[in-house]
């Protein structure tokens, strides 16, 4: 990939997370990335509200794919076409990863319960943590579907 097409690619990221984001996180979001991308040290977690949900989510930024995660439910919005859904009672997270998904689908349909499956031990204590404010509209079970 061309050096001026990547660098569009960070200028289109970055209008998207300003407006998903709001600013306040985006500028937040902004250093700790490129801190990752370039390999320099920083914080161990960071805490952000993406105007998606309702509540606070912690990321693991060492060694973890939570950034990774994060950017593809609430930047680039991937589940953007199943808000139109009416009627959600029930959605299933197969693969849960911190929760980033099962927080975005509980805050999307407000009516609705979450079951998050997630193998990882790493995972199910960061799901825990981003998905305790739902209370019991959220199960996390310690498992995996194939």
């Amino acid at each position: 990939m061309s050096a001026v097409k990547r660098i569009g690619q960070s200028i289109s990221t970055l209008i998207a997370a300003w407006r998903r984001l709001g600013a306040l996180t985006t500028l937040r979001w902004l250093p700790i990335r490129l801190g990752q991308k370039l390999g320099v040290g920083g914080p161990a977690r960071w805490r952000a509200h993406p105007r998606q949900v309702r509540h606070d989510l912690i990321a693991r930024l060492g060694g973890s794919s939570d950034m990774d995660a994060f950017c593809q439910v609430f930047i680039y919005e991937e589940y953007l076409p199943l808000r139109a859904l009416a009627n959600v009672s029930l959605v299933l997270d197969l693969g849960a990863n911190a929760g980033y998904s099962s927080a975005y689908f509980l805050s999307c349909f407000p009516n609705s319960r979450v079951v998050a499956v997630e193998p990882d031990d790493r995972n199910m204590t960061i799901s825990r943590v981003n998905l305790k404010p739902y209370g019991d509209r959220a199960l996390l079970l310690h498992g995996a579907v194939w």
